[in-house]
């Protein structure tokens, strides 16, 4: 490992602190290749085999650069304001499904089903918020409270999102505004405030009606704000053309093929929590740094002496503002956030 020596205090130190290579005793190439294979959706056996290293090494850098990811996350995602956001949950579980769960089983309160909520913004493809829990509505909660701390002050984005009923209470718990019930009678104390939706809080959802596992069917139903609002933001929008959850539902598609560990029917299913949430961690932080989407290119306008189409190709985070150019995995690595 090379040392460094700092003129003033005299001691030593090393360009690997505050960053997850600190104390690992693998190189630094072999670091960054079980990160990328991680990010490509293969699993931990699978990484271990390629790189030529324990799974438990595997392990050990899945768990530091999530961290790392997620630190980065909460820098750089600052003062967003998205049009549109959707929301949705990805199935899947920890240990054993739900129903395989013994008695013994159900004390421990993580086992069985663990759904991975996200909140999208389709114009972007920046996730604005990921947590993984049961479908309750504290979890519904936590999510869009990280949501809100990634907005900027005064944004009332568009909410969109399936029929799950605890969304509507969670939007009023986040995004509500306090209001004082009057009293009834004359006696006693005043009532306690509660949430009601906010003048300019704006929340639909979709309904898809089934028929032999295919979708027949398809209602849109306006459930917060004025609907000549949600028209407005439809019509400004460069994604949506109507009321819908797509662009969420588009990745969680991209979770499951992109992630071994939530692959249907696979034999690398998830048994530890945190492990889990770190691998999705370092799959957003490969997608939204390291990957360039097709989606969200600029074209360069030629010169008049030249017919080519050019194309500046951009990752999720450069469609932000946040970085200028599309990150290497070493990059990434070695990006050092208080």
């Amino acid at each position: 490992m090379l040392l460094f020596g700092c003129r003033t205090c005299g001691r030593n130190f090393s360009l690997r602190n505050q960053t997850p290579l600190y104390h690992m005793k693998i190189s630094d190439n072999k670091f960054y290749a079980i990160v990328r294979c991680i990010g490509e959706g293969n699993g931990v056996r699978s990484t271990a085999r390629i790189c030529e290293v324990d799974k438990d090494t595997v392990l050990r850098v899945v768990r530091r650069v999530g961290e790392h990811v997620e630190n980065i996350f909460s820098l750089l995602l600052r003062d967003l304001w998205p049009k549109e956001v959707q929301l949705d949950e990805l199935w899947s579980f920890l240990v054993k499904k739900e129903k395989s769960l013994t008695e013994i089983d159900r004390l421990h309160t993580e086992f069985g089903d663990c759904w991975i909520w996200v909140a999208f913004d389709p114009e972007t493809k920046v996730v604005l918020g990921y947590i993984l829990g049961k479908r309750t509505k504290d979890n519904a909660i936590k999510l869009l409270q990280q949501v809100k701390r990634v907005l900027g002050e005064g944004c009332f984005p568009l909410f969109t999102s399936d029929e799950l009923s605890c969304y509507k209470d969670a939007l009023i718990e986040v995004f509500g505004v306090p209001e004082q019930p009057e009293r009834k009678g004359t006696r006693g104390r005043l009532p306690k405030p509660r949430k009601v939706p906010g003048p300019r809080q704006k929340y639909a959802v979709v309904h898809k009606e089934r028929k032999n596992n295919r979708i027949v069917k398809v209602e849109r139903r306006i459930v917060l704000g004025d609907p000549k609002e949600i028209d407005q933001v439809i019509a400004s929008s460069s994604y949506s053309k109507t009321i819908n959850t797509s662009g969420v539902e588009r990745v969680n598609g991209k979770l499951r093929a992109g992630q071994g560990r939530l692959t249907r029917k696979t034999l690398g299913f998830s048994k530890d929590k945190g492990i889990m949430q770190a691998s999705v961690a370092v799959y957003l932080g490969y997608d939204h740094f390291c990957r360039d989407h097709l989606g969200l290119r600029e074209r360069i306008d030629p010169e008049p002496d030249d017919s080519t189409k050019r194309w500046i190709r951009r990752t999720p985070m450069m469609a932000i503002g946040a970085t200028k150019k599309r990150w290497s995995v070493k990059e990434l690595i070695l990006f050092r956030s208080p």
